[in-house]
């Protein structure tokens, strides 16, 4: 595949990336210098001092299905190169509390496709999760525009989303075709 350019703006924006770094350190993904990398990612987030800022684990690396802050000082133009997410489904783990989170893959996904598997290992459609009061039906996307944020049915790659779970639960993201 060829490479990917993401353009990301000056002071504060939220990201996520379909591909898969195994262990290579975000820093170098970014083509930044770790000292002025301000990244951060949030699972289980109560409030800002739950957030994960790299150098900090999970931070410190970039996961396809996980949601992204970064700070810039200027505006950037990243080339990603990276393996494409080809696996039938993607689990991400969520902590009580908000999450930001992506699609792993390079196609749009509908939000309610979207399978829990709670603590116990009962996998949940997304519609029984809500329901049951397990997960939030609502997915927030930030808009930079507006400096704001808004509520979307369909995960675009590249983007952040913001969902809240009201206990640990796993989720398990399908391919669209």
């Amino acid at each position: 595949e060829a490479p990917v350019v993401m353009t990301l703006p000056a002071g504060y924006s939220e990201f996520s990336l379909p591909y898969d770094y195994g262990n290579t350190d975000a820093a170098v993904v970014l083509g930044v210098t770790p000292q002025s990398l301000k990244l951060a990612t949030a699972s289980g987030a109560i409030n800002a001092s739950d957030f994960k800022r790299y150098p900090e684990v999970p931070a410190d690396r970039l996961f396809p299905g996980v949601g992204y802050q970064i700070t810039l000082d200027q505006p950037a133009s990243i080339t990603l190169k990276g393996d494409a997410v080809t696996r039938q489904t993607t689990r991400v783990l969520l902590g009580k509390g908000w999450n930001l989170i992506g699609t792993p893959y390079l196609q749009p996904l509908r939000w309610d496709g979207v399978q829990i598997m709670t603590a116990s290992a009962e996998i949940l459609s997304f519609n029984q999760a809500e329901r049951a009061g397990v997960i939030s039906k609502v997915l927030w996307e930030y808009d930079a525009s507006t400096n704001d944020y808004k509520t979307v049915d369909v995960m675009e790659p590249f983007k952040a989303y913001w969902i809240q779970a009201y206990e640990a639960v796993t989720l398990i993201i399908p391919r669209p075709f």
